[in-house]
């Protein structure tokens, strides 16, 4: 008798914590902290844009923007924040470059055939902007055997993409490409859970971090080797350094041999 009425008391705790953890569905929706409102104008139907945003989310903000009016936008991993701004009739580059600076954010337009502007990713996106930021101006590489060349100009003209050109606009966050890919690497080692398959799993976790590892200059390739050394050391027990230890030893392993 006593343990039924102990059985018919713990439901009723349970049942009063699932209820009380329950949101009401009466409760009326977020409202959206932005109103947009997105109006083509011309025969080339240019796109302007009215808005209001308090404390919004930037890359949602940016998103709705680049949806309605034709383009795409893409966020390196650091890419983040809340903005407040009103635009009245702005074009997509003056609304994005708004954007960015209310988010302590920078962008870039990368025009390019709307065939690629599809298959653009973040990643590539931030490489080919890097790239270009370390390459001397008016320079020419060519292909001696075929002819083909590449030239880097730079000007400021406010070039408008042609016919079957796309834009892309590129979000930097406030680390640069490099930060971000040696924050990565250390995310995927520390972080990272192994896939199905075990060893299997670990080697595909470790390929692509190591994929990644040797893009990176020397220096900033040593300072990743000692912070992954440190998080494997702290990661493991008493008992794991212990038991490593006489793994090692049955192995024939010593280690570091410094000082014998």
């Amino acid at each position: 008798m006593l343990r039924n009425g102990v059985f018919s008391l713990a439901v009723l705790l349970i049942s009063a914590s699932v209820f009380a953890q329950t949101p009401d569905k009466t409760t009326k929706a977020a409202v959206q902290p932005w109103e947009l409102q997105v109006t083509h104008k011309g025969a080339a139907a240019t796109p302007y844009i009215t808005l209001k945003a308090t404390n919004a989310p930037a890359r949602d903000v940016m998103r709705d923007i680049a949806s309605k009016a034709g383009a795409r936008v893409l966020f390196s991993p650091s890419a983040s924040g809340s903005l407040t701004v009103n635009l009245d009739s702005a074009t997509v580059d003056e609304s994005m470059t708004a954007l960015a600076a209310a988010a302590s954010l920078s962008v870039r337009r990368i025009t390019l055939p709307e065939a690629q502007a599809g298959s653009l990713t973040a990643e590539t996106a931030g490489r080919l902007l890097e790239a270009l930021a370390a390459l001397p101006v008016n320079a020419t590489v060519t292909d001696t055997a075929g002819g083909r060349y590449f030239t880097i100009k730079s000007g400021t003209d406010n070039a408008e993409p042609g016919e079957g050109m796309a834009n892309v606009y590129y979000i930097q966050g406030k680390l640069s490409p490099e930060q971000e890919r040696i924050a990565a690497i250390q995310r995927t080692a520390k972080t990272e859970p192994t896939q199905a398959g075990g060893v299997a799993g670990t080697t595909s976790i470790m390929t692509k971090a190591f994929d990644s590892f040797k893009s990176l200059p020397t220096d900033q390739k040593m300072q990743v080797m000692r912070d992954f050394q440190r998080q494997v050391r702290d990661s493991f027990t008493p008992e794991e350094m212990s038991q490593m230890r006489f793994l090692m030893e049955q192995r024939g392993d010593r280690g570091d041999r410094r000082g014998r």
